[in-house]
């Protein structure tokens, strides 16, 4: 037996060594002593020489200094740790305790991949942490991915059979923002390496000390996953007399909190056999099914890169065809509509045009009224250049003026930008500054609480001299050029970074989230109550796109009422509303609910809601008993980001017992339910 601590060999080292040891076994079988030819260099050589090509750590020119300056600039503000998708959270103190799993890529896969890693200028091992940067961003791990890394650092050939620790330890950081092409993403991480090593000689524990990050006895620092690739040594020394096996034997120890490595099998000519790999992981934070998960997802990536290189990595699909028919059931794929928003209200106009569409602050319009006015004001908009992918500010209060204001921009081929009176006037002015709309669409009150249009042409809705110039404009529909792949509005979320930032969405989605609230929502209401229109309470800002599924009734001919700000913001003065105007379906987030159903929203005889819709928060299992167990009560929640235009699951409380974040709305079929799970969502 020979035990050999890691300080004084590393892995490269075992083959020297074993063959030292079969020469060794060999000439004692015949009562010889072992005869080695001698080395070029000792390892106490390589010392000295590390020593001296390091130079004095003090010294500011020394190549140990100017590593240490060019890591400290490469890693400054490297996140303090990877969110990745763990099962648990991370103790305050890490056990290192760990497992395996076993990963095996064909030899169909190996080739191709080294193919693309040739066309590309780039090494197997460059291709494989691309792939695994991608994986990591696609997860949630964000788009600042630091990976760790070994390198031989035998960069002498005089070194190659001396038995010794040589390697060291490197972190790849890798930028994978913009949604790059995975090529691109390939051309990023080649260009990282290669600077990674050109100073692979800094010693990483100095490297460490010189960043001085956060330090945690829960983590490792500078990096939490590790990727290395190898060649496969798994062939057998040859004993004179013995047979021989290699038996691994595990650890169940966890360095990091993933550790993966990846082995690399060819034939004596050089063809690919096919790569062996372990993933080597914290138990403290995964479960054996997660990291066989990732596995899988990690080679489901790198065969769609070799199919087609130049995807972007958003549009690489993670998803086994199991859990896609999980997701969204035996219709394969959501229900879709077509068309753009101003064809489907358009739609209701020749349907129901003299049915009532808005009625706010006791006034009412009717379809064909509502029509008239947004055609003549989209007219004035397209007589001042304005067409799509253009982008127009929309400060408004809550009336019919913002309804039909936002009819208009949409006709006339514009995207709208909702601009809340109510927000913060530094938080307006931001999106102004961002967005750089061509065109504000205000009133007298708004314009004055702030300076929105200080840089941007403003137009005063209320003006005596613009609704003069309105009374000239036709009130047919404008003929524009307009697709439902055009923008339709943009909104400013709060953030990832605390930021607002701005999401587009175009026609062609917002005409799909309209489609299923008039299928899935309103539809089995009204059919519940004879058949007649529904009233429909705008109780979200427009500033916030949930309001599209309450603008869905004009795209469904039903009623929309809206509330003005003091009644909407004050519980008890907005139940009475409710009841006075006897409001059919009310959309709030579950909290605000909570308030509405205390103030007896659902337990008055003389009225009540037929429909509720709650999202953007998590759904309290008392609220849902509470509503499931309402008489007569069409209940849904729903769960989705500004960047899938809202709603992309949906869940109908009478479908199940508990809250459940729902699934993708389908064609009609069979319900699948993915259970509430506090690592994905709340809610």
């Amino acid at each position: 037996m020979i035990v050999v601590h890691h300080i004084a060999a590393d892995g490269w080292s075992l083959s020297p060594l074993a063959r030292d040891l079969a020469t060794a076994y060999t000439a004692r079988c015949q009562g010889e002593e072992p005869v080695w030819e001698p080395l070029p260099a000792r390892y106490t050589d390589y010392a000295l020489w590390q020593r001296q090509l390091l130079g004095d750590p003090d010294d500011p020119d020394g190549l140990l200094s100017r590593q240490l300056a060019a890591w400290s600039g490469t890693l400054a503000g490297l996140p303090e740790e990877l969110k990745l998708p763990h099962d648990r959270p991370r103790p305050a103190v890490a056990s290192h305790s760990g497992g395996r799993v076993r990963l095996r890529i064909d030899a169909e896969l190996h080739t191709a991949l080294t193919e693309l890693a040739r066309r590309s200028g780039a090494s197997l091992f460059m291709v494989l942490h691309a792939g695994l940067a991608a994986l990591l961003t696609k997860l949630g791990a964000g788009t600042d991915v630091p990976v760790g890394t070994v390198i031989a650092g035998r960069d002498d050939q005089a070194l190659d059979d001396l038995v010794g620790f040589f390697v060291n330890t490197l972190v790849l950081r890798t930028d994978t923002s913009g949604d790059p092409a995975f090529t691109q993403l390939l051309d990023r991480v080649r260009g990282t390496a290669l600077a990674a090593y050109a100073h692979q000689e800094a010693p990483f524990e100095q490297v460490v000390e010189a960043l001085n990050p956060a330090r945690s006895p829960a983590r490792h620092p500078l990096f939490q996953v590790a990727l290395s690739l190898d060649a496969d040594e798994a062939a057998v020394f040859g004993l004179p007399g013995l047979e021989t096996s290699r038996i691994p034997v595990p650890t169940a120890t966890a360095k990091f909190d993933l550790d993966i490595g990846v082995y690399e099998r060819r034939s004596e000519q050089g063809e690919c056999l096919g790569l062996n790999g372990t993933l080597d992981y914290a138990t403290d934070l995964f479960d054996h099914g997660t990291v066989e998960d990732l596995a899988a997802r990690w080679v489901r990536l790198l065969e769609a890169v070799v199919r087609d290189p130049d995807r972007p990595i958003s549009g690489i699909d993670l998803l086994s065809d199991s859990e896609r028919r999980d997701f969204l059931g035996d219709a394969g794929r959501p229900a879709t509509a077509a068309g753009t928003i101003p064809e489907c209200f358009q739609a209701q106009v020749r349907t129901v045009p003299d049915a009532v569409a808005v009625v706010a602050n006791g006034a009412t319009l009717t379809y064909r009224e509502l029509n008239g006015r947004a055609n003549r004001l989209a007219h004035a908009l397209v007589a001042r250049g304005v067409g799509p992918e253009d982008l127009v500010g929309l400060a408004l209060p809550r009336s019919q003026d913002l309804v039909v204001a936002l009819l208009a921009v949409l006709k006339a081929g514009a995207a709208y930008l909702p601009l809340d009176p109510e927000y913060p006037a530094r938080r307006l002015a931001a999106m102004v500054e961002d967005a750089r709309p061509v065109l504000l669409l205000t009133d007298s009150a708004s314009e004055k609480s702030g300076d929105l249009g200080a840089t941007t042409p403003c137009l005063l809705l209320d003006a005596p001299e613009f609704l003069e110039t309105l009374q000239g404009m036709p009130a047919a529909d404008p003929v524009t050029r307009l697709s439902p792949d055009h923008p339709a509005y943009v909104i400013y979320t709060s953030g990832s970074t605390g930021t607002p930032k701005g999401v587009v969405a175009r026609h062609a989605s917002v005409v799909n989230i309209a489609a299923q609230y008039r299928d899935r929502v309103f539809g089995p209401a009204a059919e519940r109550l004879g058949g007649r229109r529904l009233r429909v309470a705008l109780t979200a800002s427009v500033s916030f796109d949930a309001s599209w599924g309450q603008l869905a009734a004009l795209t469904s001919g039903h009623e929309l009422h809206v509330p003005d700000t003091p009644t909407w913001a004050d519980a008890d003065r907005f139940v009475a509303w409710l009841s006075r105007d006897r409001i059919d379906t009310v959309d709030a987030t579950p909290s605000y609910m909570r308030v509405l159903y205390d103030r007896g929203l659902f337990t008055d005889e003389r009225w009540r809601p037929s429909v509720a819709v709650l999202g953007g928060e998590e759904l309290p299992d008392r609220l849902w008993t509470e509503l499931l167990a309402v008489d007569g009560l069409q209940a849904h929640d729903m769960y989705g980001p500004t960047e899938s235009t809202v709603d992309a699951l949906q869940a109908r409380l009478d479908d199940a017992e508990s809250p459940v974040l729902g699934h993708p709305p389908p064609a009609p079929g069979p319900t699948y339910w993915m259970p509430r799970c506090g690592r994905c969502h709340p809610g």
